[in-house]
């Protein structure tokens, strides 16, 4: 017993819940939290015998009874609702049982769809989407308004309900949006689309369709003219603003030449040197004419959009400078779990003119590394790999550079500082998930950033 609720295995006797919380995350705690303040009558349940949110659960919500370490496939088809949390495949034996049975099953998103009172700004993609996010988020608080940012960065969606928020900012995964009907976003964008969490989907066209139920009931949609899955979304009857770094911008937003060099701009109207970010890369000014777009779609005026985008220094562990030692910078890119991402920070440096030491490896997401092998041939001196699934990636990439593998992270920092010659980026970008090694990706780029900093002579001002 915990205080008055059940803590019992998914396997003993339990009682029939109209609706039951699967998953006890941040994300599973948030809908408990939501429920028992709406006096809906629940029972929570997780895989794990001691999920992340328990102690949290235990002090907040001492009558919801919880059954820990199992589904119970009973209790599941029994209910009239499940809320399953995003981590939670939906193929899962017991969670197909229950939608055999007829049981609804929603997410936190559709919770929140259906309580939310203000517009949605909704991003996702396979990159960038976090960067976009911010960027925007920030355009809106400096344009006088209140914008909640929320979903699958930084706080769960359905915290943001009582803040009296002038209009929500979400971040969706493509796990969220799996279990949305109708989000019904003000303004919805689908960044790109690259090999991800292949793990779970059987295909890239699964991936990508689950991707594009964000733009299912939207008024205005922003579409990415250089992907060409994203460009075949488009609906007619929608509004649409458009962004490339590729083509030209026409009507919407792109990138044109001056004597100031390349300058993003909105229909060929010139708004801002690239050279006046302080994010590298041509993904990252792709970044900025997106959230330009949302702001477009938003009605957001001009100048606090641009300030914005000159005062974004960008996001911990997404090609975050650590500090330069005898000529050598090092990138924290941990953010970067999938080859589209790591390719992508990999130009961004090489086209740059930069050679860069490359440490990668981990918990491989997919078997194709075809693009990370085009990405690094000419720019990389070196890699430096470590994880679960080093040994795939020599392969990948045996023929373009010299490659020599780490046991941890501290000992590829030593191997990388070897390697880097005057001039060098050493870069973490791993191409993988962090789940062999660390907790998350935040903790395998802290473990980068530690070990640089405990580097002699290393400047990080």
């Amino acid at each position: 017993m915990m205080g008055g609720a059940t803590h019992t295995t998914a396997g003993q006797a339990m009682h029939r819940y109209p609706v039951v919380v699967v998953g006890l995350g941040h994300t599973g705690l948030s809908c408990a939290r939501l429920l028992h303040r709406e006096g809906v009558k629940f029972a929570v349940t997780d895989t794990r015998e001691t999920p992340p949110c328990l102690a949290a659960a235990r002090a907040e919500l001492p009558d919801v009874p919880l059954y820990l370490g199992g589904l119970n496939q009973r209790m599941l088809c029994q209910a009239m609702q499940l809320v399953v949390s995003p981590g939670l495949d939906p193929l899962l034996p017991e969670l197909r049982s229950a939608r055999e049975c007829g049981v609804d099953i929603m997410g936190d998103i559709e919770l929140f769809r259906l309580r939310a009172r203000a517009p949605v700004v909704a991003v996702t993609g396979s990159n960038g989407k976090s960067t976009v996010v911010s960027l925007f988020a920030d355009m809106a608080r400096r344009a006088g308004l209140q914008p909640g940012l929320g979903g699958n960065v930084g706080r769960p969606a359905l915290e943001l309900l009582d803040e009296g928020c002038g209009m929500y900012v979400l971040e969706l995964s493509s796990f969220q949006l799996e279990s949305v009907s109708t989000l019904g976003a003000e303004v919805a964008l689908l960044l790109n689309i690259a090999p991800d969490h292949l793990d779970r989907y059987p295909d890239l066209e699964s991936y990508a369709t689950a991707k594009s139920r964000i733009y299912t009931g939207c008024k205005n949609m922003v579409i990415n003219l250089d992907d060409s899955r994203v460009r075949g979304m488009r609906q007619p009857d929608t509004r649409m603003y458009t962004y490339t770094v590729r083509g030209r911008g026409a009507d919407g937003f792109g990138l044109v030449k001056t004597r100031h060099g390349l300058c993003l701009a909105e229909a060929g109207r010139v708004l801002l040197p690239i050279s006046e970010l302080q994010i590298p890369g041509l993904h990252n000014a792709a970044n900025c004419l997106a959230a330009l777009a949302l702001g477009r779609a938003m009605g957001l005026p001009e100048v606090p959009m641009l300030e914005a985008l000159v005062h974004f220094a960008g996001l911990p562990h997404r090609m975050q400078w650590v500090g330069r030692q005898n000529g050598v910078d090092w990138y924290n890119d941990s953010k970067a779990t999938n080859s589209a991402a790591a390719s992508a920070a990999l130009f961004s440096l090489g086209d740059a003119g930069r050679q860069v030491v490359l440490l990668a490896g981990g918990e491989a997401k997919e078997k194709d590394f075809t693009g990370l092998v085009q990405a690094a041939r000419g720019r990389i001196r070196a890699a430096v790999l470590l994880g679960r699934d080093a040994p795939c990636l020599k392969r990948w990439l045996a023929h373009i550079a010299p490659l020599e593998e780490a046991h941890d992270m501290e000992d590829a920092v030593h191997i990388a500082l070897r390697l880097a010659q005057p001039g060098d980026a050493v870069l973490l970008s791993p191409a993988c998930a962090s789940f062999d090694m660390y907790r998350d990706y935040r903790e395998r780029g802290d473990a980068f950033v530690a070990a640089v900093r405990a580097l002699p002579g290393v400047d990080d001002r």
